[in-house]
């Protein structure tokens, strides 16, 4: 299937495309769109999500899984990133100021791949500090055109890194069900 008939698509199935991931990313900052239902969640990955984290009952446990594997994903990226770039890992309490300080450094390394995954990060993960385009631009001394560049890059990266987990989640599906009968 195409991704221009991602519109077409019904609603049991999982289709991953940067268009379901802007959705659930935005889904993450203002919960009024979290009611719309998104092709991610009807995932292996958010059905393996459900399973693992054993999570209770709910009419909203889908989006909950999805929100927890988005927050999780962009999270392991920005620590794999400043690792390697040898920029020290940060704790969950610190002040703006410390916040600027943060996205100061991430973007002194000029490097793409770490300022995306900074940006979704401090966007979309923590959002208790409402950080708009325009307040991570000048923390980090570039201008919103090129950031709304690194949003669209880090959002194939995410795209692309949930279609990975998702085949290896099927692939490991298929081995499980094709195996023999270990009583036979």
């Amino acid at each position: 299937m195409l991704a221009s008939n991602v519109t077409s698509i019904e609603i049991n199935e999982s289709y991953i495309s940067q268009e379901s991931v802007k959705v659930a990313l935005n889904s993450l900052r203002y919960s009024s769109q979290g009611q719309v239902h998104n092709p991610l969640e009807n995932t292996a990955l958010v059905n393996q999500m459900i399973t693992n984290l054993a999570l209770p009952p709910s009419i909203h446990i889908r989006a909950y899984a999805l929100d927890c594997l988005l927050t999780g994903l962009i999270e392991r990226e920005l620590i794999r990133h400043r690792r390697a770039c040898d920029i020290p890992l940060f704790g969950n309490d610190y002040s703006l100021r410390e916040l600027g300080e943060a996205i100061a450094r991430d973007a002194r390394t000029s490097n793409p791949e770490l300022i995306s995954w900074s940006w979704l990060y401090y966007h979309f993960v923590r959002v208790e500090f409402n950080l708009l385009a325009q307040d991570f631009s000048r923390m980090a001394f570039i201008k919103e055109r090129t950031l709304r560049r690194y949003q669209e890059h880090g959002i194939w990266r995410l795209t692309q890194h949930l279609i990975a987990r998702e085949q290896r989640v099927r692939a490991r599906s298929a081995s499980i069900i094709s195996m023999p009968n270990s009583r036979s």
